[in-house]
């Protein structure tokens, strides 16, 4: 639910960019082992979301209330913008909770 820019300088790890303007219940992956949590700055847009899926026949749908920001004050890990070089690092939560996070971007290599 969050706008391409505000993804890019923070988002929660392993979250997938599917901004309000374009959502359509049916883009999103059910048939999946993971559970699917919508989310945006705040918790309006991700709400807001949750019922058209629900209003779309959809008998799963779950948001994070408080949004990114409800996120990032229980200093859970995220991934945001080292705005010092502009490249993304982990940030927040514990160091036993960035384990699971992915390697930032500038790290990976093919």
């Amino acid at each position: 639910m969050r706008t391409p820019q505000e993804y890019v300088f923070e988002h929660i790890a392993g979250a997938l960019l599917l901004p309000m303007p374009y959502f359509k219940s049916q883009y999103l992956p059910f048939a999946t082992d993971k559970q699917i949590v919508l989310y945006c700055g705040e918790g309006l847009r991700s709400e807001h979301c949750a019922r058209v899926m629900l209003g779309g026949g959809s008998s799963v749908a779950a948001q994070l209330a408080g949004g990114f920001r409800a996120w990032r004050e229980a200093d859970k890990p995220y991934v945001g913008t080292n705005t010092m070089i502009g490249t993304p690092q982990r940030m927040g939560g514990k160091v036993q909770d960035q384990l699971d996070l992915p390697p930032p971007l500038m790290e990976r290599v093919v």
